[in-house]
């Protein structure tokens, strides 16, 4: 939750969303209008997991998020040594193999089923990853 309205923010400046998650603060900098467009779902979903929270449909969702997030994670730490290569404006230094090898942790993670993941679990990441590449599709 503590990306999300960072995430919203990042893809209102690259007009992927209307501009409005854009918006930030000008005392602090922060962006507000995401904060808000992020905690009103998270308090929907809070409540919902609270109510139902022995739902095989909350267990599901909640392992395919985490999943999903060790492929994000996988994703950003083999970019860095890409961006480290580029001596160019905004010069990025990571410390040595670490993201590599925390890019092989989290696909290890992905990779191996270290509890009995459920096979909807995978199908219901990619169907998240088509929309997101529909998505991406119909904005670009």
């Amino acid at each position: 939750m503590l990306m999300a309205s960072r995430l919203l923010y990042g893809l209102a400046r690259q007009d992927v969303l209307p501009r409005s998650p854009g918006m930030v603060s000008p005392r602090t900098r922060a962006p507000w209008v995401g904060i808000l467009f992020s905690t009103v779902p998270a308090l929907g979903l809070i409540w919902y997991v609270a109510s139902k929270s022995d739902s095989p449909v909350v267990t599901n969702l909640s392992t395919t998020t985490a999943l999903l997030l060790l492929a994000v994670f996988t994703v950003v730490n083999v970019a860095c040594p890409v961006l480290r290569r580029d001596p160019g404006e905004g010069f990025f230094r990571s410390p040595g193999p670490t993201p590599i090898l925390a890019a092989l942790l989290s696909l290890a993670l992905i990779i191996i089923p270290w509890g009995e993941r459920d096979t909807i679990v995978y199908q219901i990441a990619a169907a998240m990853l088509g929309i997101g590449v529909v998505l991406w599709v119909l904005t670009g």
